[in-house]
């Protein structure tokens, strides 16, 4: 056996070995590190789009409700301008028909009188 080799039994080997395992260790450890890190700005990059995503759909549902008051407001006014049309078709019906009932008075009042001047006249003829 030579002392100082890299037989298994020597002191030196085993020396190596620690080395080799601190070594191993490290490495591992600074994977291990990197992975957290990639991990951890995986979920910062993940909530950066879902918060861009949020913001997006936020403002789509903005725009959709803006477009929905701004139908529900133009429908109102569309509403409101029809139901004034329909009262001024009515009141003007009604204004009609109030006229129809005073001129037919005053037509009746009119043959009432015409009757009556000419029976005084027929009553003045026979005399």
């Amino acid at each position: 056996m030579r002392m100082g080799g890299v037989f298994p039994d020597s002191g030196v080997s085993t020396l190596g070995r620690d080395v080799l395992e601190r070594g191993m260790l490290l490495r591992c450890e600074a994977e291990e590190k990197k992975v957290k890190v990639d991990a951890l700005q995986k979920v910062e990059e993940a909530k950066d789009a879902n918060t861009a995503a949020t913001l997006k759909m936020m403002d789509r549902h903005n725009e959709m409700v803006k477009k929905s008051q701004e139908l529900y407001k133009e429908r109102a006014r569309r509403r409101a301008i029809e139901l004034q049309d329909k009262k001024r078709r009515e009141e003007h019906g009604d204004m009609l028909a109030e006229m129809a009932i005073r001129n037919a008075e005053r037509h009746d009042l009119l043959e009432a009188l015409r009757l009556e001047e000419h029976h005084n006249l027929s009553g003045l003829r026979k005399r």
